[in-house]
């Protein structure tokens, strides 16, 4: 068996064209999330867009860089930790309300977007605005 022992990440080919970097250490991530130069998305990205459009998340050069500043200060560790209560319990709605989807449809969700979508709103109305 092949040990991989101070190897930070894998480079993987899916045809000629399609390199793929698999991230296997916490120190690499750390490196490669929080730089500022590294910030173009790959195509995986692309399905994103409709629901998220263009934000930090998905957007690379000047976009990426304005929306960061502007979100910086908001995301602050203690602010953060403050919001895991209200997360938690959104959460918890959500996953009752995929529960009883499954449960009606044989154990099926036909689309989850809804169900995440409307979490994510819930948890930044309470959050941002104070508003359950």
């Amino acid at each position: 068996m092949y040990q991989m022992e101070n190897i930070g990440f894998i480079r993987l080919w899916f045809g000629p064209s399609n390199p793929v970097v698999v991230v296997l250490d916490a120190e690499c991530a750390e490196g490669i999330l929080t730089s500022n130069v590294n910030i173009r998305k790959s195509r995986e990205f692309d399905f994103s867009i409709p629901w998220l459009g263009l934000g930090l998340f998905t957007a690379t050069g000047d976009r990426w860089r304005t929306h960061r500043k502007m979100l910086t200060p908001a995301f602050h560790f203690r602010i953060l930790e403050s919001f895991v209560p209200i997360i938690q319990k959104q959460q918890v709605i959500m996953m009752e309300q995929i529960r009883l989807k499954a449960s009606g449809n044989g154990g099926i969700v036909e689309d989850i977007k809804p169900l995440i979508t409307n979490c994510a709103l819930d948890i930044i109305c309470e959050t941002a605005m104070g508003v359950s």
